[in-house]
């Protein structure tokens, strides 16, 4: 899979001097890189136009590539970043012979050729790809439906780029303006931010399921997808939904194992990475072929203590769901000989924006490291799985009251409790939401006990701007919007730079059928009551692979109603009844002290170097940070007060890593 570039200058005062081209390849050759062998680069050159990319071979079919590609009537080209999902379906609807021989690209391109932008509604799969149309005057640009591929363009009076990544387009003279200050404050706070900015001044992210057409001064964005639009599903029974669900998932996971090498896995204890690994799995098996799944454990010499009701190591529960599956090969990773500031760094620069979690950043490298020494080019995660199938459900309790369903909200707000999943007042918060003043909702939900001790930000800012304030509001509104949350998180778990920045730095394709479009229209699509439906009181038939042990359906968390019941239903014959009733989720990077203490010298280093720049030392809190450093613990002994440390620690490595983008990204005058 490629990343691509491109300018159009539609004024003949504007030249497109061989340098640009030149500079704009030059930014972008690390995604372009191969792990053995040379990059290949591809470019079409018109007077004013340029068209250009760089190939990573990924997909089997991938080597067969010769971008960029001409329609056979002659009229448009076309550039792609692109992995087409339902390959075999658009190869029988386009009558395609010696499909063997077709790059998704090709196919792409046949696509276009039939249908021209109406072929955003055949395709599944990521992809961010242009086509140019000389005759009319017009370059078109698409990104995927779930935002799986960046896409990042400048609109100037005599010209428009677009670029895989953010570097792409700072290449060229004139569009390095410095950062965006309210996206890095939003980024700082965990502040919800539109799809469509990026972190730098006079660059636009094009948002997942939205075209451009851009023709001379004039540039139209129009959505072709939205979430929540497909027609919801509608079946008798709740075993229904579930197996339907599975059947889905199945082939979004399916459609993500065509690989130029061996697959891996990140599994955790949790639902999400478990489902996907253990669908993974049984397909691999049907083929003979074996799968590894990492897991993320605490390092030597961590204390053993996690975030309160948090599991601190989920190397146990995950070996459960390996060792029900013959053909995984379950390695354990830890983060030691990991360097903190280099990781973060490196990955910063990749991903053309600041890392937010410095602490995971280190494991996922190591995982990547990891799997890219044992040959895997591709790694499978279960990162939108919160927002899809193990979805909590807790919006279903203000469905339950405002349909005055009360003895059934009284039960799962009493069963939640019993389980020691929910307290009363966080489901009162739920079901009361939007239907009282805020002083009285306030009072009866509580008031958030909330600060801002895990951002960095200046706290002098912070006040001026009601950051506090601004973020209670954010995360605890009083408002009652089946979509609402859910679109939140579906807009900020938006990690298409971060896949690219994976295959420039690791070489290695990560990929996430949590956010495969079927999967979403799905979910998005279910009964909110779905996510909470009881448990069937007896197991379900027989799934294709091995049979887990049957949970006890005497379990009480099984028992009345069931939060994230869509998984753990659809799921109840893949996965071993710990994983299905398993209460407590779990901490990754719970080793955060360790990682901390050994890299305090070179974390010092960093905040004084923040000084240097005037943007840094005016968005971050300099001397917090500091003191911080100057009287963290002994990393040894179990911490008196995990949540406040945890959330300073986080805090620092957002200073840290904040800063070096900062001054990495200061105008020069």
């Amino acid at each position: 899979m490629p990343s691509i570039h491109g300018l159009w200058s539609w004024s003949a005062s504007y030249v497109l001097a061989e340098p640009f081209a030149q500079a704009m390849q030059a930014a972008m050759a690390p995604y372009g890189r191969l792990q053995h062998g040379n990059a290949r680069t591809f470019s079409h050159r018109e007077p004013n136009l340029l068209l250009a990319g760089n190939l990573q071979f990924f997909l089997p079919e991938d080597h067969l590539d010769r971008q960029p590609l001409r329609t056979p009537d002659l009229q448009s080209w076309l550039v792609a970043d692109v992995r087409l999902d339902n390959r075999p379906d658009l190869i029988r609807q386009l009558t395609l012979t010696t499909p063997e021989l077709l790059p998704d690209s090709e196919i792409l391109l046949q696509a276009w050729h039939r249908w021209g932008p109406r072929c955003l509604d055949y395709i599944v799969g990521v992809f961010a790809f242009a086509v140019w149309t000389p005759a009319r005057q017009e370059l078109f640009l698409a990104r995927d439906h779930t935002g799986e591929r960046p896409l990042f363009y400048h609109r100037a009076a005599d010209f428009f780029a677009f670029a895989s990544m953010p570097k792409g387009l700072l290449a060229i003279p004139g569009v390095n303006r410095g950062v965006d200050e309210d996206t890095i404050l939003k980024a700082l706070t965990l502040a919800r931010y539109s799809q469509s900015v990026s972190f730098f001044a006079g660059i636009d992210r094009l948002p997942p399921g939205h075209s451009l057409l851009v023709t001379p001064g004039n540039v139209a964005i129009t959505q072709f997808w939205k979430p929540f639009a497909a027609p919801p599903p509608h079946f008798k029974r709740d075993a229904d939904y579930a197996e339907a669900f599975l059947e889905i998932f199945d082939a979004a996971v399916a459609a993500r194992l065509r690989s130029t090498g061996p697959i891996a896995t990140q599994l955790s204890s949790g639902l999400d990475s478990s489902s996907v690994t253990a669908s993974a799995a049984v397909q691999l098996a049907a083929h003979g072929q074996r799968l590894t799944a990492y897991t993320a454990v605490p390092r030597p010499g961590f204390h053993g203590r996690g975030a309160h009701g948090r599991l601190p190591d989920e190397g146990p529960g995950a070996a459960e769901v390996a060792a029900l599956y013959k053909n995984i090969d379950h390695i354990l990773v830890t983060s030691a000989g990991q360097d903190l500031i280099r990781t973060v760094t490196q990955l910063s620069d990749a991903v053309d924006e600041p890392v937010q979690n410095g602490i995971n950043a280190l494991w996922m490298s190591a995982i990547l490291d990891h799997a890219a020494a044992r040959g895997c080019t591709t790694l499978l995660v279960g990162a939108r799985g919160n927002l899809t199938f193990s979805h909590f459900g807790l919006e279903a309790l203000g469905q339950y009251l405002r349909r005055g369903r009360l003895i059934t909200l009284a039960r799962a707000a009493h069963s939640f409790r019993q389980k020691g999943l929910v307290s009363f007042r966080t489901s009162a918060r739920f079901a009361l939401a939007g239907l009282l003043p805020d002083a009285l909702y306030n009072r009866i939900a509580g008031t958030p006990d909330f600060d801002l001790s895990y951002s960095a930000v200046n706290s002098r800012l912070a006040q001026q701007l009601h950051l506090r304030e601004k973020m209670v509001a954010e995360f605890f509104s009083n408002h009652h919007d089946l979509q609402h949350d859910r679109l939140h998180l579906f807009q900020i778990y938006d990690f298409d730079t971060y896949a690219t920045g994976y295959q420039a730095v690791h070489h290695i394709d990560v990929r996430d059928p949590c956010a495969d479009r079927r999967v979403i229209d799905f979910c998005f699509g279910l009964p909110i009551e779905q996510y909470l439906a009881p448990y069937p009181a007896s197991p379900a038939p027989a799934l294709t692979g091995p049979a887990a042990p049957d949970p006890a359906l005497t379990d009480p968390l099984l028992t009345g109603p069931v939060p994230r019941s869509l998984a753990r239903r659809s799921m109840q014959r893949r996965l071993p009844a710990t994983a299905l009733t398993r209460t407590h989720r779990g901490q990754q990077g719970a080793d955060w002290s360790l990682t901390i203490a050994e890299a305090i010298p070179a974390l010092r280093t960093e905040i004084e170097a923040n000084d240097q720049s005037p943007t840094a030392r005016r968005l971050l809190d300099q001397p917090r940070m500091m003191s911080y450093l100057a009287s963290f613990p002994d990393p040894t002994a179990p911490p008196q007060d995990t949540e406040n440390l945890a959330a300073e620690s986080d805090a620092l490595c957002r200073s840290f890593s904040f800063g070096h983008f900062l001054r990495t990204h200061e105008p020069q005058d």
